[in-house]
């Protein structure tokens, strides 16, 4: 059975059930944009990121998750038209043992072997594990299965992913957040040590407060802990289908538009790591629309030109717990246009 497939049902089926999320509050007024800044005692000549796609010639880093299927991916970039630049994977999560299986690189390897990026998802601990275990031999033998196959300057790791999911098990709550904040930084460390030059990625889901921690607040208690920050984003809940729909979308608190200033703020990349059309939402009318699409790779380019760096991956998916695959099988045409047309 595909884990993936499994756990992003349960993500769906929680979402619907929140429907909107609660609020987090405004952010800080954005600040000049730079690149990004690097980690204290970092050899300056190291490469950071790539501020413009490797392989797509977009100007921002621009992925996808293909359900770990080589044919899957190469008919993506068949059908938009431009090779990508990141290929976003899942390990393994039943098991600590089965998280060391790096079964996921080889789906990845025509992306990373011609020079682009692994966008990869690692959970804080796996499921035969909980906030209590010594997962450092975990997070160093994900660390070093990264540098023996030499992808460690050019991979993001999504370090417990949608950590304000309530039904996620590595979440985060008011009552766990200080063990949890200390199992992240000892996660990143670990991976560093065995990784050199591999970049994290702070990564809540669009939203507020979820859990009762609000996440701009557990971001810059771990600000020194990730180079990139930015939320998973789909287009429910209310689906966007014009501009007045999207401008209370990009606006409201959790949502794009906070992260995408935060990220301004405190020099880090910003990053979208999944992203789509949901065929489930709005009562089975489905968010098939040209609009969104547009919209969102509009803010990939906008924020790229701004100075900041951008990493984005649409999830393609054809399974029918979200059904939202772009092309072979195109299930959702309306959005597979926009988007190969917004990239241009």
């Amino acid at each position: 059975m595909d884990l993936q497939r499994v756990s992003r049902r349960s993500l769906l089926t929680a979402a619907a059930a929140l429907g909107a999320a609660a609020a987090l509050g405004p952010s800080a007024a954005a600040a000049p944009r730079g690149t990004l800044r690097r980690r204290a005692g970092q050899d300056p000549r190291s490469e950071l990121v790539a501020l413009r796609g490797s392989r797509s010639g977009l100007p921002w880093t621009s992925g996808a998750f293909t359900a770990h299927d080589r044919g899957a991916l190469a008919a993506f970039e068949a059908g938009r038209g431009r090779p990508l630049d990141a290929c976003a994977v899942f390990t393994s999560r039943e098991s600590a043992r089965a998280g060391l299986n790096t079964w996921w690189l080889d789906a990845a390897r025509p992306v990373t072997d011609d020079g682009g990026w692994l966008l990869l998802a690692v959970p804080l601990w796996n499921d035969d594990q909980d906030l209590r275990s010594d997962t450092a031999s975990f997070f160093t033998g994900v660390g070093a299965a990264l540098a023996s196959a030499g992808t460690a300057r050019r991979t993001l790791v999504r370090l417990g992913w949608e950590m304000n999911l309530p039904s996620w098990r590595h979440r985060v709550t008011p009552a766990n957040r200080t063990a949890w904040t200390a199992a992240f930084r000892s996660a990143v460390a670990h991976l560093r040590a065995a990784a050199p030059g591999v970049s994290v990625v702070f990564n809540p889901n669009e939203g507020g407060d979820q859990t009762g921690v609000p996440m701009a607040s557990l971001a810059l208690d771990l600000l020194d802990s990730y180079e990139f920050v930015g939320p998973d984003h789909y287009n429910w809940y209310p689906v966007v289908n014009d501009a007045a729909t999207w401008e209370s979308v990009y606006r409201r608190p959790g949502g794009l538009r906070q992260w995408e200033r935060f990220a301004a703020e405190h020099g880090k990349g910003y990053a979208v790591p999944e992203w789509g059309g949901y065929p489930g939402a709005a009562a089975g009318r489905g968010s098939d629309g040209a609009y969104y699409a547009s919209r969102m790779v509009d803010r990939f380019r906008q924020v790229s030109a701004s100075g900041t760096s951008v990493v984005e991956a649409y999830f393609n998916e054809p399974a029918p717990y979200i059904a939202n695959a772009l092309w072979s099988p195109t299930q959702m045409p309306a959005l597979a246009r926009a988007y190969r047309a917004a990239l241009g």
